[in-house]
This record gives structure tokens, C-alpha cells and sequence, in this order.
């Protein structure tokens, strides 16, 4: 009954009967939620007060709301329940579904009960008398700092550095004797501050005074999920069969955690971590992997487990079991909704049609895999049938790398009481080795410490394809006031990054391939020129065209100190490659009357060739030195790290020494571009070693490029790498038929992540109708969507086949020239698309 949408699929497990809290109207509510329908919210009332930036922060994250007519009324005083609320949900104290009321003025069976009821056992908010909360009544500015100064004690957030000294008040006799020490811990925090020189104890905290003590708050608690510091009672567990051991979490100065840890284990069939750190061994040996989690923090402990009586017998890699003593798996009977973590696309989406997994999909309690294609991950979120007491949340996963199929490195979970303000749960990461090639299966499992949630989040990142099954939520109806005070994280921000455009140091650049394939890869003075000036048919020169050349080898470059010296020293060769280039810019510039007033200088990216780590014998850097093998399995992921490393360092030093010898006028080094394609997560130590190379060439004053294929892992993490600028290729231009859609979700992602965009063609395109089509429905879709005047470019033609259409004879061949730089220069034109074009597969309907 699950209705598929080409960004989200959402239903209720098929054949199974949906209880009456989970109707039409929850899956509705589910699939707005997932689909973004909700935007930002401001109000009318707001505007130039002092609190609108925190409103309209706290509002767009669905903490606060109005009153449903578009104002806030930030100036009323904020009642002792609505505060409950807001600050509950703030500090990521999860609330607690009552089973009786604590107090007479709050209704067990009401709104407010779960966040009165969880502040109260926290010890965090108390009533105004033992039967009565003072609900209504609004919360005076010295019992708030009484709430923060005990919050601050339960996290660990006491004032602690230079800068958080306590403010001096001119009506510091007015606050009451409970309060004052509480009073100098939230103005030493600066969460609260007074106006005038006076903190106003008896005043009463007011709407937007609440929203901007909250907005602070929230920021604190983002930077402590961001630097939690904490440490484990045991760097990795042994045990026997059945035996019992419990992980205990601390904060190394002894103060208290920030936030309730979360544990999470890659193998249930061999035992079971609970959510408060006691590991049960199975009766069954082998290996795992348990992950604790705080705030946004994890550490990682191996597990070892052997039989009793020294049985080291492996259990193989099944499924955990279905179902757990005492615990009810919610998931079948729940609505689930799931879409992809970046742009959708339709290609990717008509993949995934021919794994669409068990009728009632990933709910369901069976042996068929559901298959997701890269768009960087998914995101699978449900509505439980009622709130319940969840414990546990498991999703199976397969790895066959020869299939394409790969496990995710982790699994995250989040969950929430209303479906709008939602908390981390924490994170699983497996034991299974990046080398691993037999096909294997895993369940990742998180514990949760017993939180009361009506909804629950699972999100794993796809590399190329992930394969996943029997996704469960184990838990059993609400225990009430049994259960205990749960803090959790906010769930992290997704913001996105902000295009620099490459900081204006380029705007079109060219890859030029060479060191191979005779004429194709050698690169002359005559076939540049075309290329960084725009040329009409009769030789003149009329304006500017690619600013920039990217120097790479073809992919057959052998990975080998001899190969890699082969091709530096084809592109130093005189007469081609880079000399060429700079010929071509003094014949520019002649030809533009500025050789010698203001000459053009041509910008150069150069690459740093990739170590593969497939490769036994590279060669030797020294001659007391052996060949240096890449090859983790044959000399060990250390050693193997270390010489691709030493690779890099000797080509790069060769690289600059070259270039500093030849003192090209005319051009000038810009940076380096890192080959590969994509971050291959099956080496070993890959990211350290691209971190390790941005060091080694921004130490050079150089920038580091990439240009990453369209779903790549990594892809969005370009910045975290120490890339300075990143291009996505849409891989529209293909063999296969990519739907027009492509460039739309291209421009989606490189706005999500910063980025620019590669243009894609080759010879088939001065040659072929077919591939002419595809060439020019890139640029017409680029243009209609603001590509040409609002992004940064990268162009790849396979080698000279933009030359080849500048020499072709034929007008359609010799337009290809001219439209392109047409589109480069924004001035492009043409708005229908050529037949054939490709539709993207549409959605079926709710």
C-alpha cells in the first residue's frame, strides 16, 4: 500500500491494517514534512524588534510558534507551561508521556504534560506548591535563572572560562536568597543579562525574552554536542559466551555529561547492547563493534566474544532476530516516508525500480533487499502507531562490491515526539574492514535509553548502491513515569554552503589531457589559441574565452615513478603542452594589442597523479631505497599510507621545481587538482591523505581542485577535504539516456554544496546527431536554469573536440564553437530543446 514518489516513498506496511492514530492524515502531515512544504516563518510583530532574529530562528526550527494569525506578540509575558515547552525542547530534555499528573493544573492527557513531567524528574522545574505547577501563570525572570543554573549543573555547562564572569546588578538586593548564586552563574553564561544595569528578578520573562535566552541556549548546547568530551570504562570488550559487562560513560574532569550517552552495536546476533551500556553476550563467537555516541561525538570499541570452553567458531553474518522478549516492533504497523539526503534524480530513481524490495517495503519483515542508488543517502522517517517507549532501532544492510553494493560507514538515528523538533539519537558504525571482498550482511543496531516518541529517523549515506531490509523499531507501550530524564543533541544543521565562485580566480577552465595518444594528447601553440581567445572564422581574435587550463593525464597512466616522470616530462616538453600554451598567450595578446601594455596571463591548475593503492611495485624514490609498494594487504595499511604519501611529496617537489625552471611570462601556476574522481572509502586512510596533500600544496600558496562525479562519496564533504574549490560533473553527457532533469538536480546539488559546474562533451558531438542533442540540451538547460551567468565552469571535452568544431566546415559543427562561448559568455540564446529529449520517468501519484 506504500506509494512510491520519485523523492520520497510514503504508506503504511502493506497488509497490515492502520490503527486509528495513524490515518490518512498523519501520512498526509508525514509526506508535507518530508517534501520541505514548510518554509521559514517571520511575523508581522517581530520586525525590528530585538528578539527577531531569534524568533525567526527558533520558529524555522519549529521550537516556537504564534498564534496561528502571523503574530508572535513578543512583548506578552510567557506562561510557566509554554515556557516548560520551549525550553524542554531546547535543551533536548526528551519529554515523558505521564500516566498520572504530577500536578492538578496539568492534565496527564495533555499537551503539556510530557515536558512538565520530564523537567520535574530531571529536578530541573518544579511547581509553585506540591499539587500545583502555576501553569498559567507567567515565569518571573529570577525563577528562570533558577532553571538554567540547575541545567547548567545537570550538563556540565558551569561557567568556566575568563570570559564568563558574573555581572554586578544595581538591584541586586531585590533578588531573592535562592536565587543569587543562580543569578551569577546565567550572567557570568551572559544567557541572561539585564537591561540598564539591573536584572529585574520580579520582572516577568516576556515572549521574545524567552526566544533569545533560548536561541543562546540552543547554541550552547550545539557547541557542547559538537566538543563533548568523554571516555569509556574499557578500549575494547572480551568476553565469553552469556557473560555480562557494563560500559559506563564519565567526562574526564568529572563533571556531568552533556548529554545521555547512546550505544549501538554492528552485530545483534551476537549480543545485545542496552541503553544504558550493559552488553549481553550471545551463546555464539565472533567479532563486532560497539559505538558510543554523546552529543555529536563518538568512540568506537571492538568487541570479541568466544565461545565457552575457548571456541573461537564464528557466527555467520545472518539477520538479527525479528522480534526481542518483552519489546514489540513498531515498524510494520507504522506510516514511513523516505527520500533521498541530496536532489533527487529521476536516472538513479528508475534504478532503483529493479530492486524495489518486499511488497510493504522496508517495513516489512523479509528476506528481499530494497536497493537505493547513490543521491548521496536516504532518509527513512516514521510515524509510530501512538507514542511508545522505544528501545532499540535496527536496519539490516549487504555488501557485494562486485555487484556495486556497499555497506554505509554508519547509520544514524533521531527521533521526535510531535514531527517537528527532533533530537540526535546517535550513530552505528561496523567492524568490517574497508579491504573486506567477500560479500557480507549487517545489522545496525542503536539502543536508545528509553525515549517516549511518536516518531523515529534512520539515515545512512549510499556510495553506489545500498541494499537494506527489515527496518525495526523495538520498543513497548509508554512506561510513564518509570521512565528516566533523557538529554539529546539537537539534530545537526544542514545549512548550505555558499558558492565563493572560486573566489573569482577563474571562471571557465578547460581540461586539457595529454601524455598519451600521439596527436590527440599533445597540445600545440595553433590548437590553444582558439581556446583562450574566442576566434572568428577569419582568424581574428575577438574577445576572451577559457581563462584557465587544466593540465591532466589520460586514465592510462601507468601508476609508477616511471610513468609518472613520463608524463612531467611531456608537459614540460618544449614546443607542446605548457610551453604551447604560452606561446599561444603571446600570440594572444599580440593579436589583442596588450602584449605590451596590460598582457593576459593565463591561468594553469596542474595534477598530482593518484597513488593506486592497487600498485605493488612503483618504483624507487632512492637508491638504497626499495620499490615502494601501495598496496595495503601486501605491506599494511601504515606502510602503504606512508608510501603513497612519500609518492605525492616527490612528484609534487619535482612538479614545482619544473615549473619554477621554466618561468613561463605568460602563465601563471593557480593550484592543483587531486584525480580522482571520488573518496574511495575501501582504502585506507584516503581522506587523511587528501588532507595531507591540501596542506602540502596550500603551504605552496596554491589552491587544491576537484572535480567530482555527480553522486560521488565525498562529494559533499569537498570543503572538510581541504578543496578550495570544487566543480560537479552532471554526467548528463552519456551513453545512456539521462533524462533533462539531471542538469536541474546537478544545479541543486552545487547550490546545496557550493560548488561549480563541469560542461561535458567530446568528438561525438561535432560527430554524431545523437550526442550533438545531448550537447546542446547541457547548454539550453544550463541556460534555463541560470547556469551560464550564475556558476563557475569546468569544461571536459574528451580532449581537442572543441578545436575540432572551431576547424569544422560544416555550420552546424562550427556552431558548437560559437554557441559555447555564446553560453560561457551568458549571452546564449536557444530555449527548446532538441528532439530527441529525454523526460524524466514521472512520479506516480499519492
Amino acid at each position: 500500500m506504500a506509494a512510491a514518489l520519485l523523492t520520497t516513498s510514503v504508506g503504511p506496511a502493506a497488509g497490515a491494517a492502520a490503527p486509528a492514530s495513524v490515518n490518512t492524515a498523519a501520512a498526509s502531515s508525514l509526506a508535507a514534512e518530508i517534501e520541505g512544504e514548510s518554509s521559514p516563518i517571520s511575523f508581522a510583530d517581530t520586525k525590528g524588534h530585538f528578539a527577531q532574529q531569534a524568533v525567526e530562528s527558533l520558529a524555522k526550527l519549529q521550537l516556537i510558534q504564534g498564534d496561528g494569525s502571523g503574530l508572535y506578540h513578543p512583548n506578552q509575558p510567557i506562561s510557566r507551561q509554554d515556557f516548560a515547552i520551549l525550553f524542554a525542547k531546547t535543551a533536548g530534555l526528551l519529554p515523558i508521556q505521564p500516566k498520572e499528573a504530577r500536578f492538578a493544573d496539568i492534565a496527564a492527557d495533555g499537551p503539556y504534560a510530557p515536558y512538565v513531567e520530564s523537567l520535574a524528574a530531571a529536578g530541573l522545574m518544579r511547581g509553585r506548591t506540591d499539587s500545583l505547577f502555576g501553569a498559567a501563570a507567567p515565569i518571573k525572570r529570577q525563577e528562570l535563572a533558577v532553571l538554567l543554573s540547575r541545567f547548567m549543573t545537570a550538563t556540565g555547562s558551569d561557567p568556566q572560562s575568563q570570559e564568563d564572569r558574573p555581572v554586578s546588578f544595581a538591584d541586586a538586593a531585590e533578588i531573592a536568597a535562592y536565587a543569587q548564586e543562580a543569578v551569577a552563574k546565567v550572567s557570568a553564561k551572559q544567557w541572561m543579562r539585564g537591561s540598564g544595569g539591573r536584572f529585574q528578578p520580579n520582572g516577568q520573562v516576556t515572549r521574545g525574552e524567552a526566544a533569545v535566552i533560548m536561541d543562546r541556549l540552543l547554541a550552547e548546547r550545539v557547541k557542547q554536542a559538537e566538543n563533548a568530551a568523554f571516555r569509556v570504562n574499557a578500549d575494547k570488550l572480551t568476553l565469553l559466551a552469556g557473560e555480562t559487562r557494563r560500559l559506563e560513560v564519565s567526562a574526564p574532569d568529572g563533571s556531568a555529561l552533556p548529554f545521555t550517552p547512546v550505544f549501538a552495536f554492528d552485530r545483534p546476533e551476537l549480543g545485545t547492547v542496552l541503553g544504558d551500556g550493559t552488553f549481553i553476550a550471545g551463546p555464539k563467537a565472533g567479532t563486532g563493534q560497539v559505538t558510543v555516541t554523546v552529543g555529536y561525538r563518538r568512540i568506537t570499541i571492538p568487541v570479541e566474544i568466544t565461545a565457552d570452553g575457548g571456541s573461537s567458531e564464528e557466527a555467520g553474518g545472518t539477520a538479527a532476530p525479528l522480534q526481542e522478549e518483552g519489546l514489540t516492533n513498531y515498524a510494520p504497523d507504522s506510516f514511513y516516508a523516505v527520500r533521498t539526503t541530496g536532489p533527487a534524480d529521476s536516472y538513479f530513481h528508475s534504478l532503483e525500480k529493479n530492486y524495489p524490495g518486499p511488497v510493504g517495503g522496508l517495513v516489512t519483515p523479509s528476506e528481499t533487499w530494497t536497493g537505493y542508488a547513490r543521491q548521496f543517502g536516504r532518509e527513512i522517517t516514521l510515524a509510530l502507531p501512538g507514542t511508545k517507549t522505544v528501545e532499540r532501532v535496527l536496519l539490516s544492510f549487504k555488501q557485494d562490491k562486485k555487484q556495486g553494493i556497499y555497506l554505509p560507514p554508519e547509520m544514524e538515528v533521531e527521533v521526535s515526539k510531535d514531527g517537528k523538533t527532533w533530537h540526535y539519537g546517535g550513530k552505528a558504525t561496523h567492524s568490517v574492514p574497508a579491504s573486506e571482498e567477500t560479500p557480507v550482511i549487517r545489522t545496525l543496531a542503536v539502543s536508545l535509553p528509553s525515549v517516549d516518541v511518536r516518531y523515529v529517523r534512520v539515515r545512512f549515506p549510499v556510495q553506489i548502491f545500498v541494499f537494506a531490509r527489515q527496518l525495526q523499531v523495538l520498543g513497548s507501550e509508554s512506561h510513564g513515569n518509570d521512565v528516566k530524564p533523557v538529554f539529546l543533541a539537537p539534530v545537526q544543521a544542514t545549512a548550505a554552503l555558499m558558492d565563493k565562485k572560486a573566489e573569482d580566480r577563474m571562471q571557465n577552465m578547460l581540461l586539457a589531457y595529454s601524455g598519451a595518444y600521439a596527436e590527440r594528447g599533445t597540445w600545440t601553440k595553433e590548437d590553444f589559441l582558439p581556446l583562450v581567445g574566442y576566434m572568428s572564422p577569419d582568424g581574428k581574435v575577438l574577445d576572451r574565452m577559457f581563462d584557465s587550463i587544466l593540465f591532466l593525464p589520460y586514465p592510462n597512466l601507468p601508476s609508477t615513478k616511471e610513468g609518472w616522470e613520463h608524463y612531467l616530462d611531456d608537459l614540460f616538453s618544449t614546443q607542446r603542452q605548457l610551453y604551447a600554451l604560452n606561446d599561444a598567450m603571446i600570440e594572444y595578446n599580440k593579436r589583442r594589442g596588450t602584449l605590451y601594455t596590460d598582457p593576459v596571463v593565463e591561468k594553469v591548475v596542474l595534477t598530482i597523479p593518484y597513488p593506486d593503492v592497487n600498485q605493488g611495485n612503483f618504483g624507487k624514490l632512492l637508491e638504497n631505497q626499495d620499490s615502494l609498494s601501495f598496496q595495503p594487504k601486501a605491506v599494511g595499511e601504515e606502510r602503504s599510507y606512508r608510501y603513497r604519501k612519500q609518492a605525492l611529496d616527490w612528484y609534487f617537489q619535482k612538479l614545482l621545481q619544473r615549473w619554477r625552471q621554466a618561468e613561463f611570462k605568460y602563465l601563471k601556476l593557480e593550484g592543483i587538482y587531486w584525480y580522482k574522481e571520488m573518496i574511495d572509502d575501501a582504502v585506507p586512510g584516503e581522506r587523511q591523505l587528501i588532507r595531507e596533500t591540501a596542506e602540502m600544496v596550500h603551504n605552496q600558496a596554491l589552491r587544491f581542485y576537484w572535480i567530482p562525479y555527480f553522486g560521488a562519496t565525498g562529494l559533499s564533504e569537498w570543503k572538510a577535504l581541504g578543496f578550495d574549490y570544487a566543480f560537479i560533473q552532471p554526467n548528463f553527457y552519456n551513453d545512456k539516456e539521462i533524462p533533462v532533469d539531471r542538469i536541474e538536480t546537478t544545479l541543486k546539488v552545487a547550490n546545496q554544496y557550493g560548488m561549480g559546474v563541469e560542461v561535458e562533451g567530446d568528438e561525438r558531438m561535432v560527430r554524431d546527431m545523437r550526442y550533438y542533442q545531448i550537447y546542446y540540451n547541457q547548454l539550453i538547460a544550463g541556460h534555463k536554469l541560470g547556469i551560464d551567468k550564475e556558476k563557475v565552469h569546468a569544461y571536459y571535452y574528451g580532449s581537442k573536440s572543441l578545436l575540432e568544431a572551431f576547424k569544422s566546415k560544416e555550420p552546424q559543427g562550427r556552431a558548437i564553437y560559437d554557441d559555447t562561448y555564446q553560453w560561457m559568455r551568458g549571452r546564449f540564446t536557444r530555449t527548446e530543446y532538441l528532439v530527441p529529449k529525454v523526460e524524466p520517468v514521472p512520479a506516480p501519484s499519492k
